[in-house]
């Protein structure tokens, strides 16, 4: 991870926005540790060939490190991902149900998930969906999608 002093999820990035930052993978001009020089066109570009994060599990409360990132699940039981309710700044990211487990997506007590119809749940195997934090308590779910499932006891 890139970790660059100022840059939150609200600052506005182009791609003349020049930032400093430590470089994650160690090179011989920058071995790691070492500050270096990015331009927004570098930061985008780091962050969209991020690698998924693959999950295994049957919960998953999304968290910081989901922010601009696609989750894969592999299981072949049902997967219930909760959004959290303590997000202050922009939050978006996607996912795909890599296994046969359909996955249904969840809010903590008190917040609101806007989908389609009402629609939860990814539509099957390679169903891909995106999730977005609109605003405090409120989430958008959108992809192909299907009836979710109501997590057990």
């Amino acid at each position: 991870m890139i970790t660059i002093p100022g840059l939150n999820n609200s600052t506005p990035v182009t791609d003349d926005t020049e930032f400093v930052g430590r470089d994650p993978v160690p090179t011989q001009q920058y071995p790691q540790g070492e500050d270096r020089r990015y331009s927004g066109k570098q930061l985008r570009e780091y962050i969209n060939n991020l690698p998924p994060i693959i999950f295994e599990g049957a919960m998953l409360v999304l968290s910081a490190e989901h922010s601009a990132r696609m989750v894969w699940t592999t299981s072949d039981e049902p997967v219930f991902v909760y959004f959290p309710n303590d997000i202050e700044g922009p939050f978006e990211g996607a996912l795909v149900q890599g296994g046969e487990g359909q996955v249904t997506f969840l809010t903590l007590e008190g917040d609101e998930l806007v989908a389609e119809s009402g629609l939860t749940g990814t539509a099957g195997r390679g169903a891909p969906v995106s999730y977005k934090f609109i605003q405090p308590g409120l989430w958008w779910l959108g992809g192909q999608r299907a009836e979710g499932q109501v997590p057990g006891p």
